[in-house]
Parts: structure tokens; C-alpha cells; sequence
């Protein structure tokens, strides 16, 4: 089990490692912010990443205080999953406007904790 301690520099890494094999994908920040008095206590994960040098997306994530490794790849791949989607509608719908950014979907907050627990 990792937690907001010993887990941080593992968060960072696993998703810079994952999310720059994706094709056209370069992780601009990934901000980790702890909410120890929180019931139930949660990290808190935002990535920010730019896709296809056009488009700014938003992917968010809360891990319980205490997680295992697999809960935080698989949140990870579903960023992932939201860039396909993201191309998909950019595809669809055309390049979106200057500013304009997009927020992944992907399992919700707090979504796969049960699965975990």
C-alpha cells in the first residue's frame, strides 16, 4: 500500500511515464494536493496536458489516502482513454477555439475506489 507520503514522487512518475507514450500527448503539470482531514482522507490528482500541440485537457482524479499502485495506473489509463475521445470530437466537432479547453471524462472522481478497496 502507498500513501501521500511515500506514494507523491510515485504518482508524478507513473503518470509522466504512462501519459508521454501516448502519441501527441506532452504533460505540461500534474498538481497532487493531500486532504488528510477530509472524511475519508483523499489525494487529490490533476494532470494538465496539451494534445496535438492544439488542445488543452484537463484529467482529474482522487485516490484514497491509502492505495494500492494498480488504482492509480488504472485512473491513469482512463486519462488516456480521454484522449482518444478528445481526438474523436476534435474530429467531429472541429478545432475548438483559442482557449478553449476540455476536461476528460473518465470513471469520476472517486469511481473506481470501490473496486479497490
Amino acid at each position: 500500500m502507498l500513501n501521500y507520503e511515500d506514494g507523491q514522487p510515485t504518482i508524478r512518475f507513473a503518470i509522466e511515464r504512462r501519459l508521454d507514450k501516448e502519441p501527441g500527448v506532452r504533460v505540461l503539470e500534474v498538481k497532487i494536493e493531500p486532504h488528510p482531514n477530509e472524511m475519508p482522507a483523499f489525494i487529490a490528482v490533476g494532470v494538465l496536458s496539451i494534445l496535438d500541440d492544439e488542445l488543452i485537457t484537463i484529467g482529474k482524479f482522487h485516490l484514497p489516502w491509502e492505495f494500492e499502485h494498480i488504482h492509480l495506473l488504472n485512473e491513469i489509463d482512463e486519462i488516456a482513454e480521454g484522449y482518444k475521445l478528445a481526438r474523436i470530437n476534435v474530429a467531429l466537432e472541429g478545432k475548438p477555439g483559442e482557449g478553449i479547453k476540455r476536461t476528460l471524462l473518465g470513471t469520476g472522481l472517486r469511481g473506481r475506489w470501490e473496486q479497490h478497496a
